[in-house]
């Protein structure tokens, strides 16, 4: 190559350098121009277009690349004398596994790199042009499946424009140039990944799942026009019964002794009705035993479906940071479950964890996003939002003025409490504001959890309790309501050892609000996962409430580079 084409390379690749932290401690010259392999990679780098990928464009790995390579002195990482290393192999071998991890072969060039390699063990030779396009292409593949594993593919706020979570430093570079080491490499991707128990549960969930779904002995059971109760005739109850065997539901001591065989069994029996409760219990669904619309409908399609929402679970898990400054607080929001924890290695039987009501689907979404808990306040007054005082309040006090001091609410102009006349009544929303006082009536209960943050989302007691009696517990205007705000309460307060458990309930007993602030804030997490992993060998499955997971899906398959 012509030495005026070698310095615009050079000057090219330069650019690519200013304001990134290194991946390499040297990005070392250009290549010389009398190695073509170098400069055939420095080329397709500062094209930053790979011909015969899956995936061409790279503006993702570009600058890594220009890093990796120069460091090296523009030689080939995977290929020896035209030949791939043990490394290349064993990595190889790491993208044909990438579904065990939830991820795409193919997004990896897995299947075309190996017949390609295989060529070349063959006794095939490649020349210069295609030694580097190889050897760049298994580079960048490496670096976007560490990439993968490390952060996710989809940025959290590509996905929830709310969700602001900051990348922590890892360098990917230096990992990729790691996996060229056999002995090293599981222990590279391992740490790459989140340390999190249940992100490990998650993982064997999907493997679990992965294996029954291809499993040829699962006759799924016909499908019923009408709701099956028990006690019913039912043709399909031997395919039933083995379907909810293999998905756990029907364990051994449930199983009557002995069990019907095929032929006997005709009958929606006792056992089978309590294997669907427990099936119904892991989707979310009423646990009525009877097999209706909803039932069938998850029965009738029991893995595609799941194995997606494992996945995006996954990679929703790879977007949280590593380590928290405090133990944190997760908070589902399909799941209608709080988590919080005492250390960040907590098992379930440590943790504490109890039901929510989150955001009315179409209407009120609860957004995803993080902020830390800072303090409490006891006997608060509610303030109510403008958009409440607007649609609900104030028509509720035009149609019957007694509406106000029946729900204990009071009229503020300013810091100012105003009478309850027609033009104040005109006025809320506007410059007439409502905040109703504490009591058993104040929607917030006895206490609120403050979180500070641009959503005036918190976390709260309720009078409405009956709310957690149903199994779907989207009612609120998105503030997040607490069947146990008193257990969150001391457990937040857990290291002020003046905050005892009869203070806390003198506090919530008291005339006046009263606002303790936390030692340590915590780390407040509200969540979006639809496939929950338990340590029980029971994974959780919950629709889809907000369609975050279509949403994230939809950008999946984009392919790389995957949005910022």
């Amino acid at each position: 190559m012509p030495r005026p084409t070698v310095f615009l390379l050079a000057c090219a690749l330069a650019l690519l350098l200013p304001g990134r932290v290194p991946a390499q401690d040297s990005t070392g010259s250009p290549p010389a121009p009398s190695d073509p392999v170098g400069v055939e990679l420095a080329r397709l780098i500062v094209q930053g277009e790979h011909p015969t990928m899956r995936w061409r464009r790279f503006p993702d790995a570009r600058a890594d690349m220009a890093r990796f390579y120069g460091a090296r002195g523009w030689r080939t990482r995977w290929l020896e004398a035209g030949v791939l290393n043990p490394g290349g192999a064993t990595l190889l071998a790491r993208f044909a596994a990438a579904e065990s991890l939830g991820l795409e072969p193919e997004d990896y060039d897995a299947g075309r790199l190996a017949r390609t390699a295989a060529s070349y063990a063959s006794g095939r030779r490649p020349d210069a042009a295609e030694t580097a396009r190889f050897d760049l292409a298994l580079s960048i593949d490496a670096w976007r499946f560490v990439s993968a594993l490390r952060y996710g593919r989809v940025s959290p706020q590509a996905a929830h424009g709310t969700l602001e979570l900051p990348r922590e430093l890892y360098d990917l570079a230096a990992a990729v140039d790691s996996l060229a080491d056999p002995a090293r490499a599981g222990g590279v991707l391992m740490r790459a990944q989140p340390p999190f128990r249940h992100y490990r549960l998650l993982l064997d969930a999907l493997a679990f799942y992965r294996r029954i779904a291809l499993d040829s002995s699962l006759v799924l059971p016909p499908p019923t026009d009408e709701t099956l109760k028990p006690g019913a005739t039912y043709v399909g109850a031997a395919r039933l019964r083995t379907l909810l065997t293999a998905l756990g539901d029907l364990p051994d001591s449930l199983q009557p002794a002995p069990p019907p065989g095929p032929a006997a069994d005709t009958t929606y029996a006792p056992e089978l009705v309590e294997a669907v409760r427990n099936f119904q219990r892991r989707q979310n669904l009423k646990a009525d035993g009877a097999i209706g619309r909803q039932t069938r409908a998850r029965i009738e399609q029991p893995f595609p479906g799941r194995l997606l929402q494992i996945r995006l679970a996954l990679e929703r898990w790879r977007w949280l940071p590593h380590a928290f400054r405090s133990p944190p607080i997760f908070v589902n929001l399909p799941a209608f479950r709080l988590e919080a924890f005492r250390t960040p290695d907590d098992d379930e039987a440590q943790m504490m964890a109890m039901d929510v009501v989150v955001g009315t689907a179409y209407s009120h979404d609860t957004p995803v996003f993080t902020a830390n808990l800072r303090y409490l306040v006891f006997r608060p007054y509610w303030e109510v939002p403008t958009s409440i005082m607007r649609a609900e309040i104030r028509p509720a006090a035009r149609r019957d003025s007694s509406y106000l001091a029946r729900e204990q609410f009071d009229l503020m102009r300013g810091d100012e409490l105003v009478p309850v006349t027609r033009e104040n009544i005109d006025a809320i929303g506007g410059a007439v504001r409502v905040r109703q006082r504490p009591g058993p009536a104040n929607a917030l209960g006895s206490v609120k959890f403050m979180l500070p943050n641009p959503y005036n989302i918190y976390l709260h007691d309720t009078p409405a309790k009956g709310r957690f009696a149903v199994v779907r517990r989207d009612f609120s205007h998105g503030c997040i309501r607490l069947s146990q705000p008193e257990s969150l309460a001391v457990f937040v307060l857990r290291d002020q050892p003046t905050w005892t458990p009869a203070l806390i309930e003198s506090a919530k007993a008291g005339a006046e609000p009263k606002q303790v602030y936390l030692k340590r804030p915590i780390p407040t997490y509200l969540i979006y996962a639809t496939a929950v992993a338990r340590q029980d060998g029971r994974t959780y499955f919950y629709d889809d409430l907000y369609g975050h997971d279509a949403t994230l899906d939809g950008l999946l398959q984009r392919g790389y580079p995957y949005p910022e």
